[in-house]
């Protein structure tokens, strides 16, 4: 039996992710969950692939990072917490348009597309130097001590009055609509 190799070094995005849930806890800034986040990263040797740039599952892990900005800068990460809420993500969108390289540094951009009575869709975008490098979707949920937690309620909690979900656009939609047809089938 072959044994198994170890592969990288996890010790950099755990430093990132350990640095980020500091950060965001420690801030004071709120802003509303309608923002756009940004969060400023750079590519690392541990983030390469064979073609030495960011490897493509590693766009993934950032975006983890950015959805955690995102909790922290609207004031939703701490109730998360509290309340024993954990992301669970459902499905992922991904499109890469131009390569990460090392070193080059890269922000990504956070928002909330769509929420219904379970799932949130979110919309992350990597740009450097101004131009768009990658762009993803998400749809995710919370789940708590005692199953789902609907988004109307994590909003709530989180002193949000109006949690009315923003209007779906067609692309999202759609999207949703071949992750059901998928499911069915």
């Amino acid at each position: 039996m072959a044994r198994a190799r170890k592969e990288g070094c996890p010790v950099n995005l755990y430093f990132r992710l350990f640095m980020l849930l500091l950060k965001s806890l420690a801030a004071r800034a709120r802003l509303p969950w309608s923002a756009t986040t940004s969060l400023g990263l750079r590519v690392l040797p541990h983030d390469l692939d064979l073609n030495f740039h960011l490897n493509n599952g590693r766009y993934l892990t950032m975006m983890d990072l950015g959805r955690l900005d995102y909790l922290g800068q609207t004031g939703m990460l701490k109730t998360c917490i509290k309340r024993k809420w954990l992301p669970i993500l459902g499905a992922t969108q991904m499109t890469y348009l131009r390569p990460l390289k090392l070193f080059q540094t890269f922000t990504i951009d956070t928002e909330i597309e769509y929420w219904d009575e379970k799932w949130v869709v979110m919309r992350q975008r990597f740009y450097s130097k101004g131009k768009l490098v990658a762009s993803g979707r998400v749809r995710a949920l919370m789940r708590g001590p005692q199953g789902n937690v609907p988004p109307a309620e994590i909003l709530a909690a989180s002193g949000i009055s109006d949690p009315t979900p923003p209007p779906i656009s067609d692309e999202v939609r759609h999207w949703l609509a071949s992750l059901n047809s998928l499911k069915a089938s």
